[in-house]
């Protein structure tokens, strides 16, 4: 079973503190309990949020 994040955002003026990561630690704890085999989670750095 796969999963895909949507999104994961964090305000500029917070970011190159770890909370991504964090965040993203988290998810992939609760994905493999739930028994997930891959989580899929598309990047850019020009992703313009509506």
């Amino acid at each position: 079973m796969d999963a895909e994040i949507k999104r994961l955002f964090v305000n500029p003026r917070a970011r190159r503190q770890g909370i991504a990561r964090s965040i993203m630690t988290h998810i992939e704890i609760d994905a493999i309990r739930r028994g997930y085999q891959a989580l899929y989670l598309e990047t850019g750095v020009n992703t313009k949020l509506h």
